[in-house]
């Protein structure tokens, strides 16, 4: 009999009571979280901030640090101690003097506005002549203490720089020009009462004033010294065509005590000529200008100010700034010492300009150094826009009121050297050449002219005597 094979069954058998063996599933590794990517760059993007400010702070430093360096090796005056005066006894010291006469003038309002109007080639009308008179008689105590001043040799204003400096407060000088306002219509009284010798004398007595004033370090200082010298300039020009002059062999003014002598002409000639003190003065006050930069670049440097005292330029008090203030001001610091760095160097340009005998070719070198200086993206414009123009304002016009003062002061020497020529010889010069050396050291450089070219008749303003041309 065949055997059957057992049907198959559907029951699982003894040897398949576990399930089939699997492959384990292959685990992916997890992708970071965004949070921990956003760290993990923030941290790297932290440390790019840190070194790329460590490496900027130290090339804007560096920079800044080795101009300060060459402008201290050079010998000139930095920083606000440098600028302080040296003592003057009092006996020797003009500025006790010419303080005390400011503070005599005894003014009105009135008298004031009448200081005083030139009219070139006019004397003075009855109400003008009145008006002086009164003006005159109040402040003699304080046209002899100019007179006194003039003797002593040195002038101390008694300034010294404090920290911040720019907010220094200066002694009060704006008197001292109403001052030479009273002594110019005491020297024009004196020429039209024929006293043309005190006439001169207070013309001296104008001139000390002036560069004792200029002594004085700030450019303010500077440009009220200026308008003073520009004054006794157009005073000198007023009485220049009738001065009397004794010493010339003019039997007319022989033995005339009023009349102004060859040594005053000379003596005060000498002085307008003298555009060596004047050159140093404007480049004392440019000089005060950058100490008032670096000044205010150090205050920062140093936590005495911040960024938010920068913003309100106005309530800056110069006390230390609160912490949160420098914490704030930390990652801009080197945007200012690059602006210390460039601004040292602006005024350096600057101050070698006053050494350049004409306005025409001194315009040539402060034109682009403007231009550049407003073209200059810093920081004071984006974050500080009034610190920047108070301590980086336009100094053309300045330095072209030194070459304009220079040329009245000349034009003034040449005026009363021709009134000495015409006195003793009858008749005016042929050419102004014809003035050396009898009554001047050399023809003055016309201080408008382009090529630094010598006067001639034709470049005077005078209208005293014939305008002949060489």
């Amino acid at each position: 009999m065949e055997r059957v094979p057992p049907a198959e069954s559907n029951l699982p058998s003894a040897k398949s009571t576990h399930a089939p063996k699997t492959e384990p599933p292959v685990l992916l590794p997890l992708r970071d979280p965004w949070p921990k990517r956003i760290m993990r760059f923030s941290v790297m993007w932290l440390l790019f901030l840190i070194v790329l400010r460590l490496g900027w702070g130290w090339y804007a430093h560096h920079h800044l640090q080795a101009e300060i360096d060459r402008i201290v090796a050079a010998g000139e005056p930095l920083f606000p101690e440098d600028f302080d005066s040296p003592p003057v006894p009092d006996d020797q010291n003009a500025a006790i003097l010419l303080k005390q006469a400011a503070e005599s003038l005894q003014l009105t309002k009135e008298q004031k506005n009448a200081l005083p109007i030139f009219k070139k080639n006019q004397p003075m009308d009855d109400e003008e002549l009145e008006t002086t008179r009164l003006i005159i008689e109040n402040n003699q105590t304080a046209i002899a203490l100019a007179r006194s001043a003039r003797s002593r040799p040195s002038a101390n204003w008694g300034m010294r720089f404090q920290r911040p400096a720019i907010f220094t407060l200066l002694p009060l000088l704006a008197p001292q020009r109403d001052l030479a306002k009273v002594l110019s219509l005491a020297s024009r009284q004196r020429h039209q009462h024929g006293g043309d010798q005190e006439s001169l004398d207070i013309v001296l007595d104008m001139l000390a004033q002036s560069r004792q004033l200029d002594r004085h370090p700030s450019l303010i200082a500077h440009l009220i010294a200026l308008a003073m010298d520009g004054l006794t300039a157009d005073t000198i020009l007023e009485i220049a065509p009738e001065l009397n002059v004794s010493g010339l062999g003019n039997d007319d003014q022989t033995g005339n005590q009023s009349a102004a002598s060859l040594g005053q002409i000379r003596q005060v000639i000498d002085v307008l000529l003298d555009d060596e003190s004047w050159c140093e003065g404007s480049r004392r006050a440019l000089l005060c200008e950058r100490m008032f930069q670096l000044d205010c670049v150090q205050m920062l440097m140093g936590g005495d100010w911040s960024y938010s005292d920068l913003m309100n330029f106005d309530n800056v008090s110069g006390n230390k700034s609160h912490m949160w203030g420098r914490i704030v001001s930390s990652p801009f610091l080197p945007l200012f010492e690059m602006d210390g760095w460039y601004m040292l160097r602006h005024m350096n340009g600057m101050i070698e300009v006053c050494r350049q005998p004409t306005w025409p070719i001194a315009d040539g070198i402060v034109g682009p150094l403007e231009r550049s200086a407003n073209i200059y993206r810093s920081a004071m414009i984006q974050f500080a826009p009034r610190l920047r123009y108070i301590l980086l304002p336009s100094l053309s016009r300045f330095i072209q009121q030194n070459y304009t003062v220079a040329a009245k002061r000349r034009q003034a020497a040449i005026a009363l050297a021709v009134r000495c020529y015409m006195i003793k010889y009858g008749n005016k010069p042929d050419k102004l050449t014809d003035l050396v050396p009898e009554f001047l050291p050399a023809v003055p450089i016309d201080p408008m002219s382009n090529d630094a070219s010598l006067y001639t008749w034709a470049r005077l303003p005078f209208n005293f005597w014939p305008a002949d041309s060489e």
